[in-house]
């Protein structure tokens, strides 16, 4: 287990692709459904709401929209035989991600609204979604053997389109 997030943590650095990772269909569930839990954690709120079903059909979309544009991509780009790979480093390089982001988006959810601490945990919630972006990129150009900045594009496109999509759902 241990290299396994060693290995999502060198992709996340840039250090390593989707292509170092195995071919396989169940590291690609098991990081499908780690992704899905840590989201769940994500948008769970201590409040007492627990996770609502609009978070359950807000993960379960975003999970459907980057396996389309994952899928639609390399189908385009005559990738296709690195999906698995390329979807198995998006979710497990989304694990990184989200567990890094946690304790921010819970202390930021914990100061009072107004205060001026708030800058703080804002500015490291910006750089965590910077981060993502970043990451996203690296898979993208690696799955597709293009440039970074084509990768930039492709990322800031998935993040648009997944952003418009997931703030269609009714709350």
């Amino acid at each position: 287990m241990l290299k396994l997030l060693e290995l999502f943590w060198l992709v996340a650095r840039r250090r390593l692709g989707p292509e170092d990772i195995p071919v396989s269909a169940f590291l690609l569930q098991i990081t499908g459904v780690a992704y899905m839990v840590l989201q769940a954690i994500m948008l769970w709120r201590p409040s007492g709401e627990g996770v609502t079903a609009a978070a359950v059909i807000s993960i379960v979309a975003d999970v459907v929209i980057i396996s389309a544009f994952v899928g639609l991509l390399l189908r385009f780009t005559g990738n296709l035989p690195r999906y698995q790979q390329t979807l198995t480093a998006f979710f497990g390089t989304g694990c990184i991600i989200t567990l890094t982001a946690l304790p921010i988006t819970y202390f930021y959810l914990s100061v009072p609204e107004g205060s001026e601490v708030l800058v703080l945990p804002f500015l490291g919630l910006i750089a965590i979604i910077i981060w993502s972006v970043i990451v996203n990129a690296h898979i993208f150009s690696r799955a597709i053997s293009r440039s970074l900045p084509e990768g930039v594009a492709l990322a800031l496109m998935y993040f648009v389109i997944n952003f418009q999509l997931l703030e269609a759902i009714p709350k």
